[in-house]
């Protein structure tokens, strides 16, 4: 009889280690999202290789952690930590006037009002300050386990 109510009780905590399990990499994949979609107006674009490069990863790690991640950059864009990060390089409204000519004469294109450098780093801050994202990863984990 005792044999059984232990096997009961470990079945039990297998299930709600998974349950938390599911909750964790839903929390963690909704904060991801969450960020990429408050980079999308940020990210300098002129190519499009930076933008098409970012990468939304959830892993595993143990019986009940995950690590989240999101970059841009990869083979497709190696130059996007020089971009993420070196703020004499010309944005948005600072590209658009210092390049005006150019951009009159066609011979490149006006960037988005909001393009900036940290285009990763400053979203995230956002959503950490404005205490958005342990609300979004608290509702998700919450639906995931309902």
């Amino acid at each position: 009889m005792r044999h059984a109510g232990l096997e009961s009780l470990r079945n039990n905590i297998q299930r709600r280690v998974a349950s938390l399990q599911t909750a964790v990499r839903a929390g963690l994949q909704a904060a991801t999202e969450a960020t990429y979609e408050r980079t999308l107006p940020v990210v300098p674009v002129d190519t499009g290789a930076l933008l098409k490069s970012a990468e939304q990863t959830v892993e595993d790690v143990g019986t009940t952690d995950a690590v989240a991640a999101l970059s841009y950059g990869g083979e497709s864009a190696p130059y996007a930590g020089a971009v993420h990060e070196d703020a004499r390089l010309a944005h948005g409204s600072v590209f658009n006037a210092k390049y005006a000519e150019q951009i009159k004469a066609g011979q490149t294109h006006a960037r988005k009002e909001t393009e900036a450098f940290q285009y990763l780093r400053t979203p995230l801050f956002e959503l950490l300050n404005d205490g958005d994202l342990p609300r979004i990863v608290s509702e998700a984990a919450r639906n995931a386990i309902s």
